[in-house]
């Protein structure tokens, strides 16, 4: 494929993104004359592209779309939905022929006579729309200050900065043992100068995560017609930024976890009447920075997760037995929707169920260093929390000593920190295995010393006086410990092939004295200890805390 074309494939893709938010936008505002020319001059400008180019399959849908947006300009017919509808298609079909053209660096063969004809189809009654204002539709040419660089060479960029970052952390450990070292406030000076640095080279590879919530407007849209239902979609937080990667990574799970809300969360029109809500359902995608993290909220008005459902699928399916589904809070139950092919749906749809996929969204979340959280009320809807981090190559951790050897744990699995002292929090024994009772809760307990074999004892030894609480989708547990070091932002390297096969390690990382220590991966300690978690309530007990910790 020549640079040109190339060139021509990348900007199209960003040009269409637009079209699609400005078309829905058209349909609520189809006398604002500003955004009918802004829609009218990107399908002018691809129009003429595709046949400086060459591409004449795709100049002859733009040139057709043009003309139809040109009677909806000059005032001779209404942008009714039908309208947007069909330019809305006639995207999709460009979107597919550039998909092919991409691939195959040629248009595939076809003629697209039938949405041409429709597109130049005169409708039977058109009314005298209002023609824009003189000028409108022309403010002015704004310079981009912007150039486009390949992914690679950013990446390499992110990689030197990860480096120079523990190169940073090393210089910092010397000057713990060597406080009046003459180099201490060189060494400082560079500490902050590498910490901007990767700062500058992170926001190269940040984008607006609005970008990547262009399409789903579209998508409620047709949702929403497919559905019968009026749905209203909300976004808040669109300037929040994020690396590129886990943008293009959450896309697909979030889409999941919107037709979900679409399609099994909110209620119908006249169902909604008779609760004594708005006709139209609500449908609320947000997002913020959090304690290094970002966090994203998809919520719904609808009817919430049904408890009596639930419970008949969790007998259904020998989960629980009715005695341990008695003793259980609502919270615990609803936790069941994220294990594996678990739903409260009579019916199979085309769309979506409430529940069926959502362990996968788990999954995809978790593996990004990231957690899925939930709570939902019935009759007033369900609302998700994600929490994903920055980047995917410096990860925020929580460095943890075991039987002299030293570990690191992401700190966005970390829900809190304990010393282990009668009274307060306690390891006791339950159904044969050590639990560990803090605040009225009984936790699942793992020895670290013992799941690596690193000290031989039957249980905890005297040394492993804390305890890690962590957080794997629906599962609480307490990772035992010799004792926690620091909280520190560590440059995360790929696991190494022969270690690759062990699920307890997720990657490797250098500490500021150049010891290697592995990356702990909670869900992998959880499996290799055989803890299962669809009873255990979520809790969200906020940022993490220390207590008593030496």
């Amino acid at each position: 494929m020549d640079e040109l074309l190339s060139e021509f494939l990348s900007e199209t893709a960003d040009r269409l993104a637009r079209l699609d938010l400005d078309l829905i936008r058209l349909e609520h505002a189809p006398e604002d004359p500003a955004l009918l020319a802004r829609i009218f001059r990107v399908l002018h400008t691809l129009k003429g592209t595709c046949g400086f180019v060459g591409l004449t399959r795709l100049e002859r849908i733009a040139h057709a779309a043009e003309e139809r947006l040109s009677r909806v300009r000059n005032g001779t017919e209404a942008p009714t939905p039908a309208t947007v509808s069909l330019i809305l298609q006639s995207l999709d079909r460009i979107r597919w022929i550039l998909g092919a053209l991409e691939t195959a660096g040629v248009e595939p063969p076809g003629a697209d006579d039938e949405l041409v004809a429709e597109l130049n189809e005169i409708p039977d009654e058109m009314p005298a729309m209002p023609a824009p204002e003189a000028g409108a539709g022309n403010p002015g040419i704004a310079v981009e200050r912007s150039i486009r660089v390949d992914l690679d060479r950013l990446d390499r960029l992110m990689t030197l900065a990860g480096e120079l970052i523990l190169a940073r952390n090393q210089a910092l450990d010397l000057l713990k043992s060597d406080e009046d070292n003459p180099f201490a406030g060189q060494v400082k000076r560079l500490s902050q100068v590498a910490s901007d640095l990767q700062d500058a080279v992170m926001k190269t590879r940040m984008q607006p995560i609005g970008q990547g919530w262009a399409r789903f407007p579209r998508l409620v849209r047709d949702l929403a017609r497919q559905l019968g239902k009026p749905i209203a979609l909300d976004l808040r937080g669109g300037d929040t930024e994020l690396d590129r990667e886990l943008l293009e990574l959450i896309k697909d799970p979030l889409a999941h976890m919107i037709r979900n809300a679409a399609d099994h969360g909110l209620e119908p029109a006249e169902e909604r009447r008779r609760a004594g809500k708005p006709e139209t359902g609500t449908i609320r995608l947000e997002a913020r920075h959090e304690g290094g993290m970002v966090v994203i909220e998809v919520a719904d008005d609808g009817r919430g997760l049904p408890l009596a459902k639930i419970k008949a699928r969790i007998l259904e399916q020998g989960s629980a037995t009715p005695a341990q589904i008695a003793a259980m809070s609502a919270p615990q139950l609803q936790r069941y929707i994220l294990e594996p092919g678990f739903s409260t749906a009579a019916t199979i749809t085309r769309l979506s169920g409430r529940g069926v996929g959502l362990d996968v969204v788990r999954a995809n979340i978790e593996m990004l260093g990231g957690t899925l959280r939930f709570e939902s009320e019935e009759g007033q809807g369900t609302r998700f929390k994600l929490r994903v981090p920055l980047t995917l190559t410096i990860l925020q951790t929580l460095v943890v000593a075991s039987a002299g050897e030293r570990f690191a744990v992401p700190q966005a699995a970390t829900r809190e920190l304990l010393q282990l002292q009668p009274g307060t929090a306690e390891l006791v024994m339950r159904e044969g295995r050590f639990t560990l009772a803090c605040r009225g809760e009984m936790l699942p307990a793992v020895s670290l010393r013992r799941l690596l074999h690193l000290a031989g004892p039957a249980g905890p030894t005297a040394a492993e006086g804390h305890c890690a609480v962590l957080e794997v989708g629906a599962l609480r547990f307490a990772l035992l410990i010799d004792r926690a070091l620091e909280i520190s932002e560590l440059l995360v390297k790929p696991v190494a092939p022969i270690l690759r096969g062990i699920p307890i390690f997720s990657g490797a990382t250098i500490l500021g004295d150049g010891a290697v220590a592995m990356l702990l991966d909670p869900k992998g300690i959880a499996e290799m200890a055989g803890l299962s978690g669809a009873s255990l309530a979520m809790v969200d007990p906020g940022p993490l805390r220390m207590r008593g910790v030496a």
